[in-house]
């Protein structure tokens, strides 16, 4: 496959940290995304399998569906991430590299869905006894807890998976360091989740075939969000 050597102007050749510290390059996301199509329609097909188990799942056995979405969808997200960080890099990619990253990461990335995974079942049972309970509004506070709590995971899930890749930390640090990212860059985060609340709709009113064509411009872009990031954040 391609190597992409980085942006060129007047000065000659810059490097990957030096392309990650100015805006984000969405004309250089648009090339990789042409050159690597193959890859990226590999990743796209692993997610369009992962999230129609899920769908699945819901279907049936409601109650374990965010341990199956945290179990399948975690795995292959990160290793998504982990192929587009080596793209923004500049490394040569494959088809093949797409597995061996899944499998590589896949602890990582089960714990990071792991962790909206337990709040998503709690707001869904409080809503539940709230609309078999009407009498009970009390049960109003912890659903908007839970609903933020949940947000908020979902917005640093965009900045966090990327992270798992890119850094070292772990656990509560992983978790702080990517919602501070992800505030720093809150415009472009709340972007992201508008995209993928528009390509959800538009999943259940065209169907899950959808997730084909956006899965891996989807990792690429939260991967290339947290490199600009990182490398604005004085942590190249």
């Amino acid at each position: 496959m391609e190597i992409h050597p980085g942006i060129t102007n007047d000065q000659g050749p810059r490097t990957s940290d030096q392309r990650s510290a100015g805006p984000l390059d969405i004309e250089l996301i648009g090339r990789l995304i042409w050159s690597e199509l193959p890859v990226m329609m590999v990743i796209n097909l692993l997610v369009t399998l992962a999230v129609a188990l899920i769908a699945m799942t819901v279907v049936s056995m409601a109650v374990v569906a965010p341990t199956v979405a945290a179990l399948l969808l975690g795995p292959v997200w990160i290793g998504a991430i982990a192929v587009s960080e080596r793209m923004l890099a500049g490394e040569a990619v494959g088809m093949r590299d797409v597995l061996p990253a899944i499998w590589r990461h896949a602890r990582p990335g089960i714990g990071l869905a792991a962790v909206p995974a337990i709040v998503a079942p709690l707001l869904a049972g409080s809503i539940g006894i709230l609309a078999a309970h009407e009498e009970q509004r009390w049960l109003l506070a912890p659903i908007a807890a839970d609903a933020t709590v949940l947000s908020v995971l979902l917005l640093g899930c965009i900045t966090a998976f990327p992270l798992a890749v890119m850094r070292e930390a772990r656990g509560m640090t992983r978790w702080i360091a990517a919602l501070a990212l992800a505030s720093r860059q809150l415009v472009t985060v709340m972007g992201i989740a508008a995209l993928l609340v528009l390509l959800a709709l538009s999943v259940q009113l065209i169907g899950r075939w959808l997730a084909m064509l956006t899965a891996g411009p989807l990792a690429l872009l939260c991967a290339a969000v947290t490199r600009v990031g990182l490398a604005q954040a004085g942590r190249p």
